[in-house]
């Protein structure tokens, strides 16, 4: 630089927003029925939550509900377990893969975050109230978080457009229409 010469403004350019995916579907699970802990500690399916499990999973077969390019899940069994039935009733050949902080109690923001990252059809098979909580920050859209309860078995299923995210439907064992036995 020449004496007496000022250096060239620093031009502060803005970083591009981050590009939202396109039109996409999120199907969330919560695992079926489970033994109790004093059964087992680590809470396998039950006989009821096997059977809820491939009810779902007939169900989505049946209406060709359920495209998904990945399914995701807790480490816990149950939910494993729901989403090994979940899989093989439905034919799928997608990934089926184990994601940190699906449990119970992990904040929903983070996996909001991961969601949209990936941004293509997924299946997340997880836990109350972590589910919940997803499913209402998800629909909220920043603003105050809707109250969504997620029954063992059910399924919800969102849809992301440009303008957010949109509620498809619900579907829960009871409106299935079978009656499933205890255990």
């Amino acid at each position: 630089m020449k004496r007496g010469s000022q250096p060239a403004p620093r031009v502060r350019r803005e970083s591009a927003p981050a590009k939202r995916p396109a039109a996409f579907k999120l199907f969330l699970i919560r695992h079926a029925h489970a033994v109790e802990v004093a059964v087992s500690p680590i809470r396998p399916l039950s006989l009821k939550g096997r059977r809820q499990a491939a009810l779902l999973a007939r169900f989505l077969k049946r209406n060709g509900a359920l495209e998904v390019v990945e399914m995701w899940h807790s480490p816990l069994v149950r939910s494993v377990e729901t989403a090994g039935i979940l899989g093989r009733d439905l034919g799928l050949t997608v990934p089926c893969v184990e994601v940190a902080g699906l449990e119970p109690f992990d904040p929903p923001g983070p996996v909001e975050e991961r969601i949209m990252a990936f941004g293509r059809n997924l299946a997340i098979v997880g836990h109350e109230p972590q589910l919940g909580a997803l499913a209402g920050l998800l629909l909220g859209q920043g603003k105050k978080a809707v109250a969504i309860e997620m029954k063992k078995g059910a399924c919800l299923a969102l849809e992301w457009m440009p303008e957010g995210w949109r509620l498809c439907w619900l579907i829960t064992p009871r409106l299935l229409g079978k009656k499933l036995p205890r255990g």
